[in-house]
């Protein structure tokens, strides 16, 4: 079988056949090469088969996010000017109504729905049609999935053919995937991780078991039924499976999962893979997964390892140079797995793609063995004469002292050496400021960090950081303490 959805059930036949009837029924729906068509529900094998026939007639599957808001969403959708909005009822339709606004010129089909006009139907109808002839190019967008911002503009990714197959290629074999995989596909369809499983399985012609959602019962339920030895799960999803299991009898034994959880080892079976022993890497939905940890040391953590085949990565400064061993840098890569860049965004595009590399906006070093590991986002940059100095990681290294529950560092106008380092500390309970903890804190900080990077002047404090949402509000720390001068300030990446 290639998928298995809610009882239904489609070799690779029956599904070949149906994305050529999908792609006919796109077609007639006014979709032409270059348009973008939107998914917005949960898992289902009806979003495989829209992938591939909007391959076939050389449109965009755009898959947007059913737990974002509505404002955030109807936005996305505006900026995408979809020509065809594949949506569920099932559990969405006030999130869908909310949205439909935004959607002008758009076509709703309803994959859930029955009557003439569901997909069903039209699927139906249109099979035997025949799908307008198109040459497909491997670096033409397939999949568009919008991704974090720090400034919140949703910016969207835009995946070709060739950035979704060649890292599949690879992790396939890492995570012994092959005909006889049986992949529970829960994890949601619109973060980049959830195809790390999915489309290997499609590509070795093993079987996708989609589940709507992660809900515990049905996950059991599934692996049950279906047997499954795959599945992407994040540590609290198992924790509620592990809970079921603990109420009534629970098959999971065909699993395998690396998870050290108490108890779940006991039920699953050990996933001996390269993969499962080193799980991850670095990589983000433009890159695909650059680094990976199951290619690397032995002891690599989940955001160390070595770059992928397919992946050119390097850590460069503020002027491209590359870094030396153990230097933090930015890291930068080019390869056959980097997104073709972000919908409607030009400006962005030519920035992050400088020189020819795509600028991740986070921070890695290089280790003596050729490893490379993931540091943290890049945050704002200071400048000391000539020597630029991430605030993240002189925040890192100040929290690691025991006397420190909080740390920002802002960068001080300074005529001689543009800026001089200053660190707003928040006090753990009990901690007196004063001259000694200064002195103690350079001191942390010295055997550390380069001399250029340790702070001049302290600010200590018993209250909490401002913040702006979930983080650190540097606008107003910079208001308050008269930061600013801050190098490239107007090109910082996202």
């Amino acid at each position: 079988m290639a998928v298995v959805c809610e009882g239904d059930s489609l070799t690779y036949a029956e599904l070949d056949e149906r994305v050529d009837a999908v792609a006919a029924m796109l077609a007639m729906a006014g979709v032409v090469p270059g348009d973008r068509v939107v998914w917005l529900g949960q898992n289902c094998h009806r979003w495989l088969e829209i992938l591939v026939a909007a391959g076939r007639i050389g449109a965009t599957l755009c898959s947007l996010s059913w737990r974002q808001p509505a404002a955030e969403l109807g936005q996305i959708t505006a900026d995408l000017a979809p020509r065809v909005i594949v949506w569920q009822e099932r559990e969405l339709k006030e999130l869908v109504d909310a949205v439909a606004p935004q959607a002008l010129g758009a076509e709703w089909i309803q994959h859930d729905g029955v009557g003439p006009d569901g997909y069903e139907a039209r699927v139906h109808a249109a099979a035997g049609a025949s799908r307008p002839a198109h040459v497909e190019n491997p670096d033409d967008p397939v999949l568009a999935m919008v991704v974090a911002s720090a400034t919140n503009d949703n910016p969207v990714a835009l995946l070709s053919h060739r950035n979704l197959l060649i890292p599949a290629l690879v992790l396939g074999p890492l995570q012994h995937i092959d005909a006889s995989t049986v992949n529970l596909a829960s994890a949601p369809l619109f973060h980049i991780a959830a195809l790390f499983s999915i489309l290997p399985t499609f590509q070795f012609r093993g079987t996708n078991v989609m589940v709507g959602r992660p809900d515990p019962e049905r996950l059991c339920a599934a692996v049950e039924q279906y047997r499954c030895t795959h599945a992407y799960l994040v540590r609290p999803t198992a924790e509620a499976m592990l809970a079921i299991a603990r109420e009534r009898p629970v098959d999971l034994s065909s699993l395998r999962s690396n998870l050290d959880l108490p108890g779940w080892t006991d039920l699953v079976a050990r996933d001996d893979s390269p993969w499962g022993r080193r799980t991850g890497g670095y990589g983000q939905t433009e890159t695909n997964m650059a680094v990976l940890s199951a290619l690397g040391r032995a002891d690599a953590s989940s955001t160390s390892g070595c770059a992928a085949p397919y992946a050119e990565v390097r850590i460069v400064d503020a002027a491209e140079r590359e870094c030396g061993v153990d230097e933090l840098g930015e890291i930068v890569v080019r390869g056959p797995s980097v997104h073709r860049g972000y919908w409607n965004r030009p400006a962005l595009n030519m920035h992050r793609f400088r020189g020819g590399w795509w600028h991740t906006g986070d921070l890695g070093r290089r280790d003596r063995d050729g490893s490379i590991s993931f540091v943290s986002p890049m945050g704002r940059m200071l400048k000391s004469g000539a020597e630029n100095i991430y605030a993240t990681e002189v925040e890192r290294c100040l929290s690691e002292h025991a006397a420190v529950a909080e740390a920002a560092v802002l960068g001080i106008p300074d005529e001689v050496w543009i800026q001089r380092v200053m660190a707003v500390i928040v006090l753990a309970d009990g901690v007196v400021a004063g001259p000694e903890l200064e002195a103690e804190l350079t001191a942390h900080c010295r055997v550390r960090l380069a001399p250029y990077k340790i702070a001049r002047q302290f600010h200590f404090q018993h209250v909490s950081l401002p913040r702006a949402g979930s983080e650190i509000d540097y606008d107003e720390l910079d208001r308050v303490h008269g930061g600013g001068n801050y190098p490239g300030a107007g090109t910082r990446s996202t």
